[in-house]
């Protein structure tokens, strides 16, 4: 299910041909057209990276990819290693170890001059002749081509691809359509099996292959340690449930289904709007429909145009399905996977029919939403990495939890509850950022509100999926919801609001100093609080108009009196309704006019 949904992505048009793959291309062989000369150009340019420093970037582009199983020298056409197309042997110290090096070096430089010999005499491509004149000539210009390159190349010519490119040509070799049949041909031949068999991917009656015939790429897989990664195995066990046999004896695919699932994985790892998770991170998924009528990818940018557009994408793309066609409705297709050494793990795999994820995708959105008109919705690598630690007076040093990202992706895509686990460390990291939000550096205390927004997004979003059914938290303030938690927690902002009001900002707020125990047993405190709030409103009616000691008042004293004695230890659910709560009443609290100054608080929150 796995190979032929891949191949559905594959055929959506435009994808990399069987047999090559979007890598790295490190440096180009430029050829004299009467093969008397050349050229060695490096393709590395200086690029700055976010934290100011500089450093080499090659571009990516398609060249040919394949496995190279065994010891036997396996070509690319017209693009390979240094040891392929200039023959250049590995050096090493031990003279009996480099004559092995030099030994295998010309065998790898016979091997490519074979297979691009054999495509010159298919097809007479005049360019694939003219690099073999030149070789012929003893290579004209190689070494002082190699001479001219700087210190950084010198030390990449040895590691990266080398394409050959021909006199006043267009493109380079192994671009050109007939060298691309060529290749594709070759690379889906290679592994074939010699039998013939129904594939499972396409359904029909084709010659099938033992192993799958290209490798996936290692630098978009984490945890891998090569550069070419193995979907499927030689001694990969029975494919399915109840089958026999290693390898893909138990699961038949015709080379070009296999060359095509390779090449769509390839594709989507690659891509940006495909692909949530980098290579640093200790897993990755990989999402696409048949048809590419929805981006989903709005479940990492959630900026509010993407959003509305997800929310109507399907009615505008949807098409009538009769009875006959409903197994060609779109599909949604998610895998999560990591790597171990050189081999693909597969961590999570969801098909789902367009309407149905997209609906799951819509509940997520309504139960995440915050209050704030501007942002109502959050990333979900941010929501995740809001419960991983922060320090930022480190560098703004932000962790994402193992594992968070996927979770919430899977909990969205497939309209689930959000794991307790993670609502652990959302209240936990809300208590102890809290604190934060008096430091003196604005930028510092941006990026601690802004994962305070995206935590309450989450905090909400497990609420309503798991204790809140039946009573869901909108995401503006709740005036008439009655849980002794919430309004405690709310009677815990309006107190912060009033001692704010009435000294302005102090060295230990009773955020700083109460927050942590309030949030996990109000009833702890209360005594402490009730006494500094009776002392801020005395303050108030001294320096503030009458007017506003009586809205603190009121709004304290209806609080208290729906609430009764302040609630003792909470349950983990219970913590957080307090946090969403004071969360809640907090931002209201600035929007209000009447509880905060034109210039100070509106302004100290936006």
């Amino acid at each position: 299910m796995l190979l032929r949904a891949l191949n559905d992505h594959n055929g959506a048009g435009g994808r990399t041909p069987a047999g090559y793959a979007v890598k790295t291309l490190g440096f180009v062989l430029q050829i004299d057209s009467d093969g008397q000369g050349c050229q060695l150009i490096s393709r590395y340019e200086s690029s700055e990276t976010p934290g100011g420093k500089t450093k080499q970037v090659a571009g990516v582009t398609t060249i040919p990819n394949v496995v190279r199983p065994g010891i036997k020298p396996v070509p690319m056409l017209a693009c390979d290693n240094a040891g392929y197309v200039l023959g250049r042997p590995k050096i090493e110290s031990d003279p009996v170890k480099q004559e092995g090096e030099i030994a295998k070096a010309i065998a790898k430089r016979e091997a490519f001059d074979s297979l691009l010999h054999e495509y010159a005499d298919l097809t007479g491509d005049e360019e694939a002749q003219a690099f073999l004149h030149w070789r012929a000539n003893g290579e004209p210009g190689l070494e002082r081509a190699i001479a001219a390159l700087d210190s950084f190349s010198t030390k990449r010519l040895d590691i990266d691809p080398i394409a050959i490119h021909v006199g006043a040509s267009r493109t380079m070799l192994h671009e050109k359509p007939a060298a691309e049949q060529f290749w594709s041909a070759r690379a889906t031949s290679s592994k074939a099996s010699g039998e013939e068999s129904v594939c499972l991917c396409c359904g029909q009656l084709r010659p099938v292959v033992g192993t799958i015939p290209q490798a996936l790429i290692g630098a978009r897989i984490p945890a891998t340690s090569t550069s070419n990664v193995a979907l499927l195995s030689a001694n990969f066990p029975a494919a399915s449930r109840g089958a026999t046999g290693t390898g893909l004896r138990s699961a038949p695919i015709c080379a070009g289904c296999a060359s095509g699932a390779v090449s769509a994985f390839n594709d989507l790892a690659s891509s940006e709007n495909h692909r949530w998770g980098g290579q640093s991170d200790s897993q990755a998924t990989i999402w696409w429909t048949k048809e590419n009528s929805v981006d989903f990818n709005t479940l990492e940018r959630p900026e509010p145009q993407q959003v509305a557009a997800f929310l109507t994408a399907l009615e505008k793309a949807r098409r009538p399905v009769g009875p006959f066609d409903k197994d060609d409705a779109d599909h949604f297709y998610a895998l999560t996977f990591s790597g171990n050494v050189a081999r693909l793990v597969i961590r999570q795999w969801i098909d789902l029919p367009l309407d149905d994820a997209h609906a799951n995708v819509v509940a997520w959105f309504d139960d995440s939403a915050g209050p704030l008109p501007e942002r109502r919705h959050f990333a979900v690598s941010e929501m995740a990495r809001s419960c991983g630690d922060f320090i930022p007076s480190d560098g703004m040093f932000s962790a994402l939890p193992e594992g968070a990202r996927e979770l919430l992706i899977h909990c969205a895509l497939q309209n689930r509850p959000l794991p307790r686990s993670l609502l652990v460390r959302a209240i936990s990291r809300g208590r102890a950022e809290i604190h934060y939000l008096s430091l003196s550096d604005a930028r510092q205390v941006g990026v601690v509100r802004r994962r305070m927004h995206a935590r309450f997004a989450l905090i909400r979003l497990t609420l309503n999926r798991s204790s809140l059914k039946e009573n869901p938290l909108p995401p503006h303030l709740d005036k008439g919801r009655e849980e002794p938690a919430y309004l405690s927690g709310r009677l815990f902002a309006v107190r912060e609001s009033l001692q704010y009001r009435a000294l302005g900002n102090v060295n230990a707020s009773i955020t700083d100093r109460y927050f942590e125990r309030a949030s996990a047993n109000p009833a702890s405190v209360e005594h402490a609080l009730s006494a500094l709030e009776q002392q801020h409103l005395r303050t108030l009616r001294r320096i503030a108009p009458r007017g506003v000691e009586i809205v603190f008042s009121k709004r304290i004293g209806d609080l208290h009196d729906r609430c009764g004695a302040a609630p003792g230890r909470l349950t983990t659910e219970g913590q957080a309704l307090w946090i969403a709560g004071y969360y809640q009443q907090r931002q209201e609290n600035f929007r209000s006019a009447d509880e905060h100054t034109p210039q100070t608080e509106s302004t100290e929150e936006n």
